[in-house]
């Protein structure tokens, strides 16, 4: 990829995927597992109604105003199987999509994790073991 760290590669059936700004355009939801962003920061990305979950989220975050119909949740949860159940449920039926920045081999393991701690991962960051 044009741009792209020594080491790093998008694999051919690996594709990054953004959500787009704009009216109509953008993400009916992000969930922010690691506090990497904020629902300010995100807000430009989500359509109306969108929602943003703030897994690992700040009280701050959790507790952000909405914007229009767009809101932030989050806060403590338990777990249930039946909810991992749910989750699995709507990824196979391709309602709940990743977003795949770029993979790194194996190998290359020492930078893939240095690309993460820049902060400037927009996906998951894939090792592939072969």
């Amino acid at each position: 990829a044009a741009g792209a760290a020594p080491g790093r590669a998008c694999h051919g059936g690996v594709q990054r995927r953004q959500c787009g700004a704009g009216a109509g355009a953008g993400c009916a939801g992000v969930a922010d597992t690691v506090g990497a962003s904020s629902f300010t920061a995100c807000l430009p990305r989500l359509k109306e109604h969108g929602r943003y979950l703030a897994v690992a989220g700040s009280l701050a975050q959790v507790l952000a105003r909405p914007r229009g119909t767009r809101r932030s949740m989050g806060g403590p949860a338990t777990e249930r199987p039946e909810d991992l159940q749910t989750l699995m449920g709507l990824a196979q039926a391709g309602v709940l999509r990743p977003v795949l920045d770029c993979a790194y081999p194996f190998a290359d393991l020492p930078a893939a994790h240095a690309y993460v701690e820049t902060g400037r991962k927009r996906g998951a960051v894939v090792v592939a073991l072969q």
